[in-house]
């Protein structure tokens, strides 16, 4: 379950990795690009975070422009710290038109 994935001991083990193995199998995905907004993250950022607060915080709606997206990353990310996450914090936000 998710509750048990944020849990589980084995959450942060990397399975691929520049460095740690000869070969690597990058997962790539693709698809039709809708109007919206994306976000690219670290696994700390999403350690601490609901997925529920992230939906609300980035609403393509409320994210008019550049500044009120880079606010909100910045927002999260320091509610992120707040909790204490001990992981490095990532977060890209694209938004497509």
């Amino acid at each position: 379950t998710p509750e048990q994935a944020r849990k589980d001991s084995r959450r942060n083990v990397l399975l691929q990795c520049v460095g740690a193995s000869k070969q690597l199998c990058p997962q790539i995905l693709h698809g039709t690009v809708r109007k919206g907004v994306y976000l690219l993250g670290s696994d700390g950022f999403f350690h601490e975070i609901t997925s529920r607060e992230i939906v609300k915080g980035l609403h393509p709606g409320s994210l008019g422009d550049k500044e009120a997206m880079h606010k909100e990353a910045r927002r999260l990310i320091q509610l992120a710290k707040m909790r204490r996450e001990p992981d490095n914090i990532t977060a890209i936000l694209v938004k497509a038109e």
